[in-house]
């Protein structure tokens, strides 16, 4: 186990050390993070690496890159395998062009792992927080936490604690009658111990990174073939003297830290677990979620005070929503900005614009590009695309717009209909501010409304209209100014009694 066996996979080398390095109270202790990532994980049972699948919205390996901020690293190492190293790198290289890879070619355990990334850091740098990349509920300010008491304590090394309520399958600090951790006791070695909680190890640890670099080394190889980083505690707590603090330091942080992901069920497992830390924290914020069981909420989305979230609702990506909006029942919004007062019940919003003051639903569903401007009405099966819609405009039932431009104060009658594909391209609909577009119309692009223009019920509109002219038929003609309102349609044209009164 030495460090001459890495096989790095990036161009990354130490940075040379200077001749008289300046000590770390003049420059301030900096850190470092190794984020270990190399298991099989066979268990997932996936073509898609462990790391990649998502909790939350946000697939472990973020979420392992957002915990290791907490200590505010100044070089970053990911140590992953063989299997996995082509799918991590080629994820990460638009995301985070300066996290430095390795390959642990041989999987020898926690203890080997590090020492595979010691190499690629800078020798001057002090500390090391090291993470298991499959704990995606570890978070920035558990990580702070236990650099904080790191530094504070003066410690060779901290770890972050939890208390679990039987111990489960974690290992176990074990402390001297001083109340002075001096090991941690994996769990198939805890043989006989008294029933009731216990303090456990998370997986987040801090080293001084001189004294690591000397021990990983001399760590024994178990009867597993593996080396265990958490055997470095019993002889951290060995080699205590007298006239230094305790080597060995613990903070203690929320059990979800200890977490990990192995298969799917500890993926659905931790999703729950994420999902109610998240409606909690916009809870506290001033948001009301009336059901929090049934309400999805991803981490980048971001809501306003007073917001009511109702039941059955999901909100993904960057989605953001203003204050004093209603938002359900059976709401689903993606990656969408959504102003303040708006409505919206059971619809879908794909990466698109809402308006203040807006109400959408039941049933509506604005795709990609909608941008819906504020004080609009979109009622029941509307569906909008690449579209924008100006203030005041109503769309009351039954219409798709797609690729159109449409201004203030236009009355979209049900059933209308942007015909905007020839078969080969999309082409645009501009309709002006104040059109009344009647119902059952058809608009075959490219077309222009004028502003104030008026189609009549049923139109194929295949022509521009100009600013306030009428028109009515298939294929749309105008409607001549000077004729009475009762010649305006042929005798033959006009329904009977019943027929008016159908539908």
């Amino acid at each position: 186990m030495t460090p001459d066996s890495a096989t790095p996979v990036t161009d990354l080398a130490p940075a040379p050390e200077p001749d008289e390095p300046p000590s770390p109270e003049r420059r301030g202790r900096r850190c470092a993070a190794i984020i270990l990532a190399a298991g099989r994980g066979t268990r997932m049972r996936s073509r898609l690496d462990k790391m990649l699948h998502p909790v939350a919205g946000r697939p472990l390996f973020d979420a392992a890159i957002a915990a290791a901020s907490g200590c505010e690293p100044v070089q970053t190492v990911l140590v992953v395998a063989p299997h996995n190293a082509e799918q991590l790198r080629a994820y990460a290289a638009p995301r985070y062009p300066d996290l430095a890879f390795v390959v642990q070619t041989e999987q020898l355990g926690t203890g080997h792992a590090p020492a595979m990334a010691l190499p690629l850091l800078d020798p001057t740098i002090d500390d090391v927080m090291i993470l298991f990349g499959d704990h995606p509920l570890d978070t920035p300010e558990m990580v702070a936490a236990t650099l904080a008491e790191h530094r504070a304590s003066d410690a060779l090394v901290t770890m972050a604690a939890c208390v679990h309520p039987t111990g489960g399958q974690h290992g176990r600090l074990t402390r001297d009658d001083r109340g002075r951790i001096v090991r941690i006791t994996e769990w198939r070695e805890a043989v006989g111990e008294e029933p009731g909680p216990k303090e456990i190890n998370s997986g987040i640890h801090c080293f001084r990174l001189p004294w690591l670099a000397e021990q990983l080394p001399l760590l024994p190889r178990h009867a597993s073939n593996e080396y265990y980083l958490t055997d470095l505690i019993a002889v951290a707590a060995r080699g205590a003297s007298g006239d230094r603090p305790w080597p060995v330091a613990a903070v203690t942080v929320d059990l979800d830290a200890a977490m990990g992901v192995n298969d799917r069920t500890h993926l659905a497992a931790t999703e729950r677990l994420a999902r109610r830390g998240i409606n909690t924290r916009h809870m506290l914020a001033g948001v009301t979620i009336t059901d929090p069981e049934t309400t999805y909420i991803e981490y980048d989305v971001t809501i306003g005070r007073d917001t009511i979230i109702l039941p059955g609702s999901s909100l993904t990506g960057r989605t953001t929503i203003g204050a004093g909006c209603t938002i359900g029942p059976a709401a689903r919004i993606a990656d969408s900005a959504i102003g303040e007062g708006v409505a919206i019940r059971d619809s879908t919003i794909e990466e698109s614009e809402v308006g203040p003051g807006t109400d959408i639903g039941p049933y509506a569903h604005l795709r990609p590009g909608a941008r819906i401007a504020g004080g609009v009405h979109i009622g029941n099966f509307v569906e909008i695309k690449n579209s924008a819609i100006g203030s005041g405009t109503a769309i009351g039932h039954v219409s798709y717009l797609g690729d159109a431009t449409v201004g203030e104060g236009v009355n979209i009658g049900a059933g209308v209909i942007t015909a905007n594909y020839d078969g080969a391209r999309k082409h645009r609909t501009t309709i002006g501010d104040g059109a009344f577009i009647g119902v059952d119309t058809i608009l075959r692009a490219p077309v222009e409304v004028g502003a104030g223009a008026i189609t009549g019920g049923g139109s194929f509109v295949n022509r521009d209209v100009p600013a306030g002219q009428k028109v009515v038929g298939i294929p749309a003609r105008p409607i001549p100014r000077h004729a009475r309102a009762d010649e305006r349609v042929k005798p033959a044209e006009q329904p009977t009694d019943r027929q008016a009164g159908e539908g």
